[in-house]
């Protein structure tokens, strides 16, 4: 017999239906390639940075996909516990594994292992685990009454930082795309930011009315996606966009209508993908629905071949397809329907990342550089002079593939010979330039 909390979201349940004839569907996804690969649900699983594999978490293994066929390159297992999240650093050298241990209330533990030859690097707490943009960083949170969000170096294993966010649980964490900020979502109902350098909260984004379930910053790091989902306000499962600098709520989106289990922005950061069910356990009404972001209009709404819930979702870096993983232990990656209206043009992106020559140049005093990339990258762009003493950093952050360009203004420096580096990936260049005033 279900009991009082669960009547009374099922009435909510059926008077939102009623009010709104949610229940449409628009068939399956556009599937290349679905794979049975757990024994149980994959909590967790996302794109490598280089969009090249698919990395996902479920039951007591971690597995890692070749992202264009699904052969599987590796299984990483000997987990004590169900994995809740999985993360592989930029260079895809090393994987963090976050999984509950104990009794309730259950601990969280993290596991920090080098891929290759498969041993423990470090052993941390804190089961919700994410490296940082460019790799240097890796944190881990959440476990029971582990309310903090630790920061530690990758490497040597010290730890930078150690956030306070009582009383509430901890259920996600997300790194900024320049590295500057975490995020970390609670059952308080908000979500807290912190900023990394100073250990202080930038901002507590309040507006949802049940436990927030997951988060995600956009491409250029301007907005916050959070998703809601629970039993304290069954009819309150939305997904809210915020504004990173200063907090603002933006807009709520509809959501699904018993929880919001995941959400990820596209790598143009025009849509949003999300992942969740319309009616409580068992599960039922499992969809994944793609949201256009000025405006928060639903385009899509996929109802079918989903199993009995997709719980973890991503969107490649190159926009072209977005990876799921189901209850049932499958998981897949399917095409992005709307990547020839609102993504760049995959054709016309490089085959690896090329930095041109500053144009004009010489110059007085300003100049464009342009670079491109074969799929979003954490770039870094900065300026030295003769002497190889860095003068400016212009670009810090994680850019979409295709052609980018940054305009720069050298009014403050005097005439002569100066240097640009273009760092991205594994990629390194630096090159001359003239500035004759």
């Amino acid at each position: 017999m279900p009991n009082k909390k669960q009547i009374g979201f099922i009435i909510n349940l059926l008077l939102i239906v009623a009010m709104t004839g949610i229940l449409y569907g628009q068939g399956s996804p556009d599937i290349i390639w679905s794979i049975s690969g757990h024994s149980n649900s994959v909590s967790s699983v996302s794109f490598s940075q280089n969009g090249q594999k698919v990395i996902s978490g479920g039951g007591t293994e971690a597995k890692i996909w070749q992202a264009s066929n699904g052969n599987l390159l590796q299984t990483i297992p000997g987990f004590a516990s169900d994995l809740l999240s999985v993360s592989i650093s930029p260079n895809d050298s090393l994987l963090a594994a976050g999984y509950v241990v104990g009794t309730f209330p259950p601990g969280g533990v993290m596991d920090i292992i080098d891929i290759s030859q498969g041993t423990i690097l470090y052993h941390y707490g804190g089961c919700f685990v994410k490296f940082s943009p460019d790799g240097s960083l890796v944190a881990s949170a959440g476990g029971g009454v582990n309310r903090y969000v630790v920061i530690h170096r990758v490497s040597d294993g010290m730890e930078i930082g150690s956030y306070y966010n009582g009383p509430g649980y901890i259920t996600d964490i997300a790194f900024s795309p320049d590295g500057q900020i975490i995020a970390a979502a609670l059952t308080t109902n908000t979500i807290n930011l912190w900023d990394i350098a100073s250990g202080t909260i930038l901002h507590t984004l309040t507006g949802h009315t049940d436990d927030v379930s997951t988060i995600d910053f956009s491409p250029d790091g301007e907005m916050l996606a959070s998703g809601a989902g629970g039993y304290d306000n069954p009819s309150e499962s939305t997904i809210k966009l915020w504004r990173v600098s200063d907090g603002t709520l933006l807009r709520t989106l509809d959501g699904h209508l018993a929880w919001v289990f995941d959400v990820s922005f596209s790598a143009d950061g025009q849509t949003l993908i999300s992942c969740g069910r319309d009616g409580i356990s068992p599960n039922i009404y499992p969809n994944i629905k793609i949201w256009r972001v000025s405006d928060g209009t639903l385009l899509k709404y996929y109802d079918q071949g989903l199993g009995n819930a997709a719980y973890s979702i991503d969107f490649a870096p190159d926009g072209q397809t977005f990876c799921y993983g189901r209850s049932d232990g499958t998981v897949t990656v399917a095409l992005n329907p709307f990547l020839t209206t609102i993504s760049h043009n995959i054709s016309n992106l490089p085959h690896s990342v090329e930095l041109y020559q500053n144009y004009p140049n010489p110059f007085n005093p300003s100049t464009t550089f342009e670079f491109a990339l074969p799929h979003a990258e954490f770039v870094t762009l900065k300026i030295y002079n003769i002497l190889g003493e860095e003068l400016a950093t212009l670009v810090s952050k994680k850019m979409n593939g295709g052609k980018n360009k940054y305009d720069w203004n050298a009014s403050g420096l005097a005439s002569g010979m100066y240097l640009y580096r273009l760092e991205a990936g594994e990629f390194g260049e630096t090159k001359k330039m003239l500035l004759l005033k």
